[in-house]
């Protein structure tokens, strides 16, 4: 892409994470081998980044009768297995997204569900972070407790 990101369309019905028994269900198994799928092998967004993802919901799970849920499963809950899925593969650390901008819609006749997901660089290739630099250890701090006055007495000082 000319932004330098890159662009890929998951093909099958989101998923969300909502399930509160801890196990996961066959949908979500379904939906996350799915995502896994469309990362592939793709190149790795490196530094900070931009994530959108639009969720191209079935008409089955967004209908007006639907007294649960009439606007389909949460959008904040669809965001996390795609998180833990490409972070997998195309970033290193989810902790790298600076911006993320979800929205979820109806899948139209003509679509399949899914989700269409873009990344890409942080304008300006900077954050208000520094980059991480090499560990570096910074000296103990010197400081006279108990402990030490005891260990000092102890040896015969």
């Amino acid at each position: 892409m000319s932004d330098g990101g890159i662009e890929f369309r998951v093909v099958g019905e989101p998923a969300s994470k909502g399930n509160r028994s801890g196990r996961e269900s066959e949908e979500l198994r379904r939906w996350r081998a799915a995502v896994r799928l469309a990362v592939g092998s793709r190149e790795r967004v490196a530094g900070p980044c931009v994530v959108d993802i639009t969720f191209l919901i079935p008409e089955t799970k967004m209908q007006a009768e639907n007294r649960q849920n009439p606007y389909g499963p949460d959008l904040d809950n669809l965001v996390k297995p795609v998180f833990d899925e490409i972070k997998q593969g195309v970033i290193r650390d989810d902790g790298a997204v600076f911006e993320l901008r979800a929205t979820k819609r109806r899948a139209e006749p003509e679509e399949h569900p899914g989700a269409v997901i873009h990344l890409r660089p942080l304008p300006g290739g900077r954050s208000n972070v520094p980059a991480p630099t090499a560990a570096r250890r910074s000296p103990p701090r010197r400081r006279r407790g108990r402990t030490q006055r005891r260990v000092e007495i102890h040896r015969g000082r």
